[in-house]
């Protein structure tokens, strides 16, 4: 109870006039121990936590720490002084056809009137990709030539398209921003969210759309140095993306010493940064995944819905991936039975004990002036219909 005070308290006094940093060690028992580490992601990032981690035990056990090398102030000079080079010129005209024109907001199934009371108050759901499905996605995405990464951005972009019914979208893709070598070990936050904008009409091969998301990302990648944002007029973060997703590639097991043990704690803050946010991270034979959503804006059954159909898509595209985008199926067989007879309803009682004509009399009696049969440009009532049948009857009689 310690550390769960620790740690509410942490979240109830953090802001931005607070320190950046902060940490407290709680003695559980006689060997169990929880260290609370409170940063600001203003400085600090998921690779930052690696390296501070490597470092903190390596002096645990007994270790000299290397010179420090690249700050992070050396990067934001770096960074100002390319702001007018050739090379951010050229940057700077890949974002500009890359954005060029508008890309309709996605048409989610959020909350009604939930734009009138919107904040950022979060929550967010967990879950894991088994074994099997595991495996089928890496033997599929090595086959395709690409990144697991690459192949999970395609799925949520499929998903997406099939609930909006779009065929040009954007999808926020969070990166480590860390591709100079020289920023490998240094702490701060590098992180960046590239727009991935793509086309997955339907009637277009998924193997190809696969290859589109390759050489995007790719694209996307060799550009990341420029913040387009400051042609858009968008701040990162804000009204430009409406879904993103990140793919963690964070190793903490290396970290384990002899002597010391130590496991993470899943911390939710309560709050979303984006409408969704979707995380991935392999984890042994499995994938985790947690998706964050803002609670304005989204209903929890809404979001353990797409969960489901996002691993019915990535079941479906990591068996058959050679198939075309509208014939990928996303509803389960539950959700198949509902919409054909939960939302069609087609039976009728029918009393067993009356004969077709009796059936044929109360529908007279119903609905007497309705048509009942048309031929040959010429058309009959039910009334019509039944004296019709009536004199006959007398006639045979």
């Amino acid at each position: 109870f310690q550390a769960e005070d620790g740690i509410r308290d942490a979240q109830e006094s953090r802001g931005l006039g607070d320190v950046y940093k902060r940490q407290e060690l709680v003695k559980i028992s006689q060997n169990n121990y929880c260290l609370l580490l409170d940063f600001h992601h203003i400085i600090f990032d998921g690779i930052s936590l690696t390296v501070f981690l490597r470092e903190l035990f390596g002096l645990y056990s007994g270790k000299e720490l290397a010179p420090c090398g690249t700050q992070f102030k050396d990067y934001a000079v770096w960074l100002s002084d390319l702001k007018n080079s050739a090379f951010m010129k050229k940057q700077e005209q890949f974002w500009k056809e890359k954005l060029e024109g508008e890309t309709s907001a996605l048409y989610l199934p959020i909350k009604t009137q939930a734009l009138e009371k919107a904040d950022f108050s979060g929550g967010s759901i967990h879950f894991s990709l088994d074994a099997e499905l595991t495996e089928a996605i890496k033997k599929t995405s090595m086959r395709c030539d690409v990144t697991i990464n690459m192949f999970i951005a395609s799925a949520i972009t499929l998903l997406l398209a099939k609930y909006s019914s779009q065929e040009d979208l954007t999808v926020g893709i969070v990166t480590a921003g860390r591709h100079n070598k020289a920023l490998r070990n240094t702490i701060g936050l590098f992180l960046n969210v590239l727009p991935l904008r793509s086309r997955p009409v339907s009637g277009k091969n998924f193997l190809s759309f696969l290859k589109e998301i390759r050489e995007d990302l790719l694209n996307l990648l060799s550009n990341q140095d420029y913040h387009f944002e400051s042609f858009t007029g968008r701040a990162v973060g804000s009204s430009m993306f409406d879904v993103v997703f990140a793919y963690q590639n964070l190793e903490y097991t290396a970290m384990l010493t002899d002597n010391l043990k130590f496991s993470f704690q899943i911390i939710e803050t309560g709050t979303a940064k984006f409408g969704i946010l979707i995380e991935a991270m392999e984890h042994g034979d499995e994938i985790w995944f947690r998706i964050e959503y803002r609670k304005s804006f989204f209903k929890i059954s809404t979001i353990e819905q797409m969960k489901n159909h996002l691993i019915s898509i990535l079941t479906s595209i990591a068996t058959n991936p050679d198939q075309k985008i509208e014939d990928i199926d996303y509803l389960d067989n539950r959700e198949k039975d509902w919409l054909i007879y939960g939302c069609n309803p087609t039976k009728t009682e029918v009393t067993v004990d009356l004969y077709i004509h009796h059936l044929f009399e109360k529908q007279v009696e119903k609905t007497p002036d309705n048509v009942a049969v048309e031929f040959a440009g010429e058309s009959l009532t039910y009334r019509q219909l039944n004296e019709k049948a009536d004199r006959a009857c007398s006639g045979v009689v």
